[in-house]
C-alpha cells in the first residue's frame, strides 16, 4: 500500500533527522571541550541585554514545553544591568542547562529560568548577575552534585538518555572563562537548581576579550533532536505489542533494546512475520 509505504519512509526520515541532530550535538560538545582543554577557546564579550537574550533562548524551547505539558517560565526578579558576555558561549551554557532540565522533567512538572542581580546580598558573589535554571525531577545526592561537573560523568537514570558526559563540564569551563561560577543544589521541595553567576561590568575582561561577537542564533536541529528523543522514549513505555494484531500461526518474538530508535528499526524487520513484543530493558522483559 502506497500510503503505508510513505508513512514508513517518513518515519525512517524522522529517525535519521533526530539522530543527526543528536550526533551533531555530541560532535560539537567534544570539539568545544577539546578547545577548552587546549586553551584555544577565544572569548569575545560584548555588552548585551541579558533579559532579551534569555527571552530569545526561552522561545526556542517553548514548543517543546507545550508538547510535553511542562510549565516553562522566565522570571526577572529585579533590575538587571547590562552586562558583558560572549553571547555564543553563554548560549551554549544555557542550552546545555535547559536541555538537561527537559531531559529529567516529567509531564505536569515545571521548569523555571530566574534572573536576578545579587548586589551585596551574597558575600561570595557581590555585584554579579545570577541565572537560575530550576526543574523538578529526580533529587541529586550529595555525591552526584560533587561529581556532576566532572568530564564524562553521567547521571544514571535507567540509562534513558545517552550523551557525551561533557555537557556540564563544558558549562563549568565556559562560565569560568567569563570569570564567573556555576553551582548546583537539589531538594525535593525546591527542585534542582543550576545557577550561573556572571560578573557585572567589563573590567575583569582584557581588551582582547572584548571583541563584540554578536551572532548567537540557536541551532534548531538540536532542539528538534531533543524533542524527537522524548517522543521516541514515550513511544516505548515498557513491554508492548506495538498495537499489532496477533496472528495465531506466527512465532512470538520478544525484542529487548534500550535505544528506542534501534528497537523500532528491528521491530519493522520482523513485524510482518512474527507476533512482536518489545521491552526497553531486561526488567521490563521479565
Amino acid at each position: 500500500d502506497k500510503d503505508e509505504g510513505d508513512a514508513h519512509i517518513k518515519q525512517q526520515h524522522a529517525v535519521m533527522y533526530r539522530n543527526a541532530g543528536m550526533l551533531l550535538q555530541l560532535i560539537n560538545e567534544v570539539l568545544d571541550f577539546t578547545k577548552m582543554e587546549s586553551n584555544a577557546q577565544k572569548l569575545e564579550a560584548s555588552q548585551a541585554n541579558l533579559v532579551h537574550f534569555m527571552q530569545d533562548i526561552k522561545m526556542s524551547f517553548d514548543a517543546l514545553a507545550a508538547t510535553r505539558n511542562i510549565g516553562f517560565d522566565l522570571i526577572v526578579e529585579n533590575d538587571i544591568p547590562g552586562i558583558w558576555f560572549d553571547q555564543v558561549l553563554i548560549r551554549k551554557v544555557l542550552f546545555n542547562l535547559l536541555a538537561n532540565a527537559f531531559k529529567f522533567t516529567n509531564a505536569g512538572k515545571s521548569i523555571t529560568i530566574k534572573i536576578s542581580s545579587t548586589g551585596n546580598q551574597q558575600a561570595a558573589f557581590k555585584n554579579y548577575v545570577a541565572i537560575d535554571v530550576i526543574n523538578f525531577g529526580n533529587v541529586l545526592s550529595a555525591d552526584q552534585m560533587a561529581r556532576i561537573f566532572d568530564p564524562f560523568y553521567q547521571l544514571d537514570h535507567k540509562n534513558k538518555y545517552q550523551g557525551s558526559g561533557l555537557g556540564l563540564s563544558l558549562v563549568k569551563k565556559l562560565v569560568e572563562l567569563h570569570k564567573g561560577a556555576v553551582t548546583v543544589k537539589s531538594s525535593a521541595e525546591q527542585g534542582t537548581c543550576f545557577t550561573v553567576f556572571l560578573r557585572q561590568g567589563y573590567q575583569h575582561f582584557s581588551k582582547n576579550e572584548r571583541a563584540g561577537r554578536l551572532n548567537y542564533s540557536l541551532d534548531d536541529l538540536m532542539v528538534d533532536a531533543i524533542a524527537g528523543d522524548y517522543k521516541a522514549l514515550n513511544d516505548e513505555p515498557g513491554i508492548q505489542t506495538e498495537g499489532a494484531i496477533a496472528v495465531q500461526d506466527r512465532p512470538l518474538l520478544l525484542i529487548v533494546e534500550d535505544n528506542a530508535d534501534v528497537l523500532q528499526f528491528i521491530r519493522q524487520i520482523f513485524i510482518d512475520s512474527c507476533n512482536v513484543l518489545t521491552a526497553g530493558n531486561g526488567d521490563e522483559a521479565l
